[in-house]
């Protein structure tokens, strides 16, 4: 089974090797990077590699840009569409944005209410959600301390926890590959 990861300097900080022992997985994740860097490079990172299963996590940058909400679901759209009408048989998840630890430009309640746009828009395209952002929220509604380096960036336990969401979204597509198989 063919993996990626893509998105910013949060999935390029994840040792694919490490983290995901036993799978083929292909990290395309770029420090800075922002919606409209991912739809300029998704042909030539993502889709010119054929995934069965691709994993995005993207958008927090675009916060530090100044990019407004109604901006970030254009280019949310646009990315979508390029993804289904070029990966029709790889099983696509968006993940939601995760929460930081009182970073100024990327406030939490914004990041939240992208999250709410996001996930219709994941589910009217027929993508998976990965709810990520519960995952890592604490009881203050902030990214866990444990999980992070410096309130946005992951650290080891982050990337840990991370990777423990993956391997089941993977395990389970690896069943249903077995299942049509074996049918």
């Amino acid at each position: 089974m063919n993996i990626i990861l893509a998105g910013d300097s949060l999935t390029e900080g994840m040792n694919v090797t490490a983290h995901l022992p036993g799978y083929r997985v292909l990290n395309k994740g770029v420090y800075g990077d922002n919606l409209e860097g991912l739809i300029s490079r998704i042909h030539r990172d993502v889709i010119s590699n054929n995934p069965d299963l691709l994993f995005i996590l993207i958008g927090t940058n675009d916060f530090a840009l100044g990019r407004s909400n109604a901006e970030m679901m254009i280019s949310f759209k646009k990315m979508i569409d390029q993804l289904a009408g070029s990966l029709p048989d790889c099983s696509i998840y968006i993940s939601s944005l995760l929460p930081t630890r009182e970073i100024e430009n990327r406030p939490n309640e914004r990041i939240e209410e992208i999250n709410r746009h996001l996930e219709v828009l994941v589910n009217e395209a027929g993508f998976g959600f990965l709810p990520l952002h519960e995952i890592f929220t604490d009881e203050s509604g902030m990214l866990r301390k444990e999980a992070t380096t410096d309130g946005l960036h992951l650290s080891e336990k982050g990337y840990d926890l991370w990777a423990e969401v993956l391997e089941k979204y993977i395990r389970f597509h690896l069943s249903e590959r077995k299942s049509a198989v074996s049918n």
